[in-house]
């Protein structure tokens, strides 16, 4: 569900008078302070640029990322990761099919760019947290 279908809700349990005064008067606040949250969060992607990054995932191993000894490594663009790869032992046929994941945004905890989960059960993943996220923790 996306913030206007439970801002809907909440506005339904707010102005319902058969439910009691303290409800309707919790929900109401919880109405304004998730308003502000929306607008505090789109003010905030207005500023952000989005900007393509890729990571590419190992050709001889596609569960795991590329990576050095500061964790996975997060390219500018398609063509510098099969650079990196081809400098790296991998052959020039291993870098132009090795698979690769675009970010989908930025991760609202760090501010690094957010790519879609390799773990089944969460929709985001960020390296630089090293955290999976439900699509609840980042707004998607």
């Amino acid at each position: 569900m996306n913030n206007d279908g439970i801002l809907a809700g909440l506005r339904k349990i707010a102005q319902d008078p058969a439910e009691p005064y303290q409800t309707r008067f919790f929900v109401k606040h919880a109405i304004e302070r998730l308003e502000q949250y929306i607008e505090a969060e789109q003010e905030f992607l207005s500023r952000t640029k989005l900007v393509d990054r890729f990571v590419f995932l190992n050709p001889r191993n596609p569960e795991a990322t590329i990576d050095d000894d500061s964790g996975t490594i997060i390219f500018a663009s398609i063509d510098a990761g099969r650079e990196w790869l081809t400098r790296n032992g991998f052959s020039d046929e291993e870098a132009n099919n090795a698979p690769y994941l675009r970010s989908v945004g930025v991760c609202k905890k760090c501010g690094a760019p957010l790519f879609t989960s390799l773990l089944p059960d969460y929709k985001y993943q960020c390296f630089s947290c090293d955290e999976d996220f439900y699509a609840i923790e980042q707004g998607g």
